[in-house]
């Protein structure tokens, strides 16, 4: 039997969320992908509903592919989350007041997720890895397939394998694990008095009931076991827990789909060996709570699949590759720990009295303020998630830049054809974005220099960098460096911007560098962290005497 050989940039083994989504952003950066999955889409199907909750900063890195719209119109929008503890509610999470254009938990079945993105990925479904080799030009693996064996050939190979994978074990990657959580789940019917539209917590000493609503009626009911006695799956079983749990009557019916989950947290001690990359559930488990498995490992996927574009491509080096362990793994880090002291809280309440009576008047304290409601909604929606401690954003400051590794809002802005252009729009095309500063106050001889020297980078890159000018008044232009005005004053009060600042945004919304007007001169050494000119283009030259 002749064995088919392909080659490729990427081999992308898994297709749930996070391979798809990584397969998506690798073709949408130029770079080419071979998606293999052991499954197929019916079984993955079948196996139930999944993850179920998406939030805030995950619809915004899935917006540029155009799913974040259509997924937001099929799943239902909480915009609050409710505690009770006892027989009233401790405390509300008001999301509401998110920086963002989706200030919502977004609640949905994991195939319509899936069903979206593959839109915009092919699978090699029932192709099962058999062999892998890494060595110092590339990765090379037997698939075997319906049809027989299929070699690959690939610059990069990156596991998405999910919670079963073995890839890391036998490239000598290890781990550090925590506490088994046992959950048990079902999409139901819910008939009670309870607030239907928004995201609701019960806990007691026996467990935790969470209470999802879908927009078609139904509701993903999760009870997490706290007595080490967790209940059956099964409509009786589910009935049962939460009438221990809930304060009030809840009863369920009409299940679609129910399921037993027992996760014990992982995280890989390198999320890189050699050629081999590790994403998604290969690279971390958490305790089943508030689906940050799901959405971790869609913004793996992201951060991931841009810089492997580029460097396949030539127009990074492969030194870009080594931020994805530094910037992801502390990601993986700090939901990992999220996840244990809320689990580690809510064993203390099911033992302590003490705890139990501690615990609610002080939340609702704390919930009642603004500031507070504005911090635990910004970490429950992942938008408070930064690289600011990474070596690339460090190396960054050291080098004269004001601010690097920060997540970039989605402000609002003015363009020609838009005067409510959101600036992760302009994200959509692939890239980088150069934004500098500007307004009427500033000297005509600084903001005739700016151009230039935007132009010149727009020439150097090739439109791999798009630099446009932001104007603090004044009407929006087209041309060779496209001129936004700052209407509503947002991108300035938010990334604290001045007239001369030049501030890089990378293709998954944060921030590369902010660079103040005495630093311009410093703009090509870091734009070279970055991305690399082509050969016949001359350097940049800003002007030292106009910008500082």
């Amino acid at each position: 039997m002749a064995i088919d050989t392909v080659g490729t940039d990427v081999l992308v083994i898994g297709a749930g969320p996070t391979g798809l989504t990584l397969a998506a952003e690798l073709r949408r950066h130029g770079a080419s992908v071979v998606l293999a999955d052991a499954g197929g889409r019916a079984e993955r199907v079948a196996r139930g509903s999944g993850a179920v909750v998406l939030h805030a900063r995950t619809l915004e890195l899935l917006g540029p592919h155009g799913v974040a719209g259509e997924l937001a119109r099929r799943g239902h929008r909480a915009h609050a989350v409710h505690l009770v503890a006892g027989p009233r509610r401790t405390a509300s999470i008001e999301l509401h007041r998110l920086d963002t254009a989706h200030p919502y938990v977004l609640v949905l079945p994991q195939p319509a997720l899936e069903e979206a993105l593959l839109d915009h990925a092919d699978v090699r479904w029932h192709h099962r890895v058999e062999e892998l080799t890494d060595h110092a030009t590339g990765v090379g693996a037997v698939l075997q397939g319906p049809g027989g064996p299929v070699t690959v050939h690939a610059r990069y190979a990156v596991d998405c394998g999910g919670a079963d994978s073995v890839l890391a074990a036998g490239l000598g990657v290890t781990a550090r694990g925590g506490t088994t959580s046992v959950a048990v789940s079902a999409d139901v019917r819910v008939d009670g008095d309870f607030a239907a539209g928004v995201v609701t917590a019960y806990s007691a000493p026996t467990g935790v009931v969470l209470l999802l609503p879908y927009r078609d009626g139904h509701v993903r009911v999760s009870v997490l076991d706290l007595t080490g006695t967790p209940p059956e799956p099964t409509l009786t079983g589910m009935q049962e827990a939460v009438d221990a749990i809930a304060p009030i009557p809840l009863r369920l019916s009409d299940p679609r789909w129910i399921g037993r989950h027992e996760t014990t947290p992982r995280l890989l001690d390198h999320y890189r060996a050699g050629r081999v990359f590790f994403a998604g559930d290969a690279a971390h488990r958490f305790a089943p709570i508030a689906g940050l498995g799901l959405n971790v490992g869609i913004q793996d996927a992201v951060n991931l699949g841009w810089k492997l574009a580029y460097v396949c491509r030539g127009l990074a080096s492969d030194s870009l590759l080594h931020t994805y362990h530094a910037e992801r793994h502390g990601a993986g880090a700090k939901a990992m720990r999220a996840a244990e002291s809320l689990n580690g809280l809510l064993r203390k309440q099911s033992v302590s009295p003490l705890v139990r009576n501690l615990t609610g008047p002080v939340m609702r304290r704390l919930l009642a303020t603004e500031t507070v409601q504005d911090r635990f909604g910004t970490l429950f929606s992942q938008l408070g998630l930064h690289y600011r401690q990474t070596p690339f954003s460090r190396s960054h400051r050291e080098h004269g830049a004001r601010a690097a590794g920060d997540r970039v809002p989605d402000v609002l802005t003015a363009s020609i054809g838009d005067p409510d252009l959101r600036l992760y729009e302009l994200l959509s095309r692939p890239g980088y974005l150069l934004i500098g500063c500007t307004s009427q106050a500033q000297p005509r001889a600084e903001r005739e220099a700016l151009a230039d020297l935007f132009a010149q980078v727009r020439e150097a890159y090739d439109g791999l960098v798009r630099p446009h000018l932001l104007v603090a008044e004044g009407l929006p232009a087209d041309g060779a460096v496209p001129v936004l005005v700052d209407t509503r004053r947002q991108f300035r009060t938010r990334l604290r911007a001045q007239d001369g600042d030049l501030l890089l945004i990378r293709p998954d919304g944060y921030l590369g560098f902010q660079l103040p007007r005495a630093g311009a001169g410093l703009l090509p050494n870091l734009l070279g962290a970055w991305v690399v000119t082509h050969a016949t283009t001359p350097a940049l030259t800003p002007t030292h005497s106009v910008l500082g």
